[in-house]
Parts: C-alpha cells; sequence; structure tokens
C-alpha cells in the first residue's frame, strides 16, 4: 500500500514538474507575440482607402495577426483558469479581427471602382475592423495581469 502511494506521489510530482516545463517555454513565445502584435497595432501604414462618390474615406488597414501561438497555448492545458481565459480572449479577438479583413477583401473584388453600391456593408465592415484593432490593444494591454512577463512593460508602451 506505501509502495502505492509512493508511486502516486512520484507520478503527480514528475507531471508537475512536465507541466511547468512545458508552461515555461510557452511564456516567453507568448510575450514575444504580444509585444510584436503590439508594435505592429501601434505603427500601422499605408492603408487602403475607400473613397465614396460624396468625398468620404475609409481606411483599412490589411493585416492577418497570427493565433498559432495562443492556439496551441490552449490546447497545451498548462495554464491556470485566468490565463486559458486571457488567451481563449485573445485569440477570439485575433479570430474575429481576421474574419473582417477576410470578408473586406472578399468583398473588395465586388465593388472596384465604384464601392458606392456596397456602402452600408463597407461601414459595417469598418466599424469591425476599428472595433477590432482597439479590441486586440485592449487585451494586450491586460497581459501583465496574467503572466510575469520580462520585457513586456519596456515594450509595450
Amino acid at each position: 500500500m506505501l509502495a502505492l502511494i509512493i508511486a502516486i506521489y512520484i507520478f503527480y510530482y514528475q507531471t508537475n514538474l512536465i507541466q511547468e516545463e512545458k508552461k515555461n517555454k510557452f511564456i516567453p513565445l507568448i510575450e514575444m507575440e504580444l509585444i510584436d502584435d503590439w508594435k505592429f497595432l501601434s505603427n500601422l501604414k499605408n492603408p487602403m482607402k475607400i473613397r465614396f462618390s460624396d468625398g468620404n474615406e475609409l481606411d483599412f488597414y490589411l493585416f492577418i495577426v497570427q493565433n498559432l501561438i495562443f492556439e496551441h497555448a490552449i490546447r497545451s492545458n498548462v495554464f491556470n483558469k485566468e490565463q486559458t481565459e486571457f488567451l481563449l480572449k485573445m485569440k477570439g479577438a485575433i479570430d474575429f479581427h481576421n474574419i473582417v479583413i477576410e470578408q473586406f477583401i472578399n468583398m473588395n473584388r465586388l465593388f472596384g471602382e465604384n464601392p458606392d453600391i456596397y456602402r452600408k456593408s463597407l461601414e459595417f465592415l469598418y466599424n469591425n475592423h476599428d472595433k477590432s484593432k482597439k479590441e486586440l490593444k485592449k487585451i494586450i494591454l491586460t497581459a501583465n495581469n496574467y503572466f510575469e512577463f520580462k520585457e513586456f512593460n519596456k515594450k509595450i508602451k
């Protein structure tokens, strides 16, 4: 009986060590991805301008944000509840942003030189595009509430 208890203890101890090691490999990758995303979102240049016949313009910044690191971190099942919630929020915001961009790209082929025909749809996409950029930045700023990063605060300003 004592041998069984010792074996169970060793099993859980080794499992925790392996999970902690796996978690420690993910944290710098998550930090680096958050910093890169922040820098990119903070320095957007060269928008695609949509001009309507009345002179109004909409600026779309066409970029896809990668969610692979966040997806793998979620699937690893080594983070606590709060950290996993953060990762899920980040992945959800990225997915929403990417869908809006993909919708715009698909619609871009339709309106060509005359965007007035699809004005309401374009304005709807533009509002969601703007919302998705703001949401991504807002979520990135909360990362230190969930993780202890080394370089994050120095790079995010």
